[in-house]
């Protein structure tokens, strides 16, 4: 090997170094703003609303754009039916069909059309009581 080899080399292994750096960073602050963005979404019935409705809140913060989820929780901060969306919260009823009173419906409707509802977890004692 001479040395344009070696030099070359080491340009591309700097180049590669500072992608993975760059990339490592961008990754970093992806996630401190998922972080602020599901701290926020906790605060508000939208939450609830996506468990009620069976969507996976990570796989929502993950795949739903910034911009759009925070549209979504300021629709939801600024409902006009707080009363019939808190009653179907609070309903035990898993198999409530009607939540046309929301005005975030469209969307969740979207999401649980394009993704697999969340799966129940176990329970520890293997399903015996």
């Amino acid at each position: 090997m001479n040395y344009y080899t070696i030099g070359f080399l080491l340009v591309i292994a700097a180049v590669i170094g500072m992608v993975a750096i760059t990339a490592r960073i961008a990754l970093s602050e992806n996630s401190k703003v998922l972080n602020r963005i599901r701290d926020a979404l906790r605060r508000v019935r939208m939450f609830k609303m996506l468990q009620k409705r069976q969507v996976d809140v990570q796989s929502y913060l993950q795949n739903t754009d910034v911009s759009e989820i925070r549209q979504q929780i300021a629709t939801c901060e600024s409902c006009p039916s707080i009363q019939t969306c808190d009653t179907a919260l609070e309903s035990n009823k898993t198999a409530i069909n009607d939540f046309s009173f929301c005005p975030n419906n469209p969307a969740i409707e979207q999401l649980q059309s394009s993704a697999p509802p969340i799966q129940e977890k176990p329970s520890a004692t293997g399903g015996k009581a």
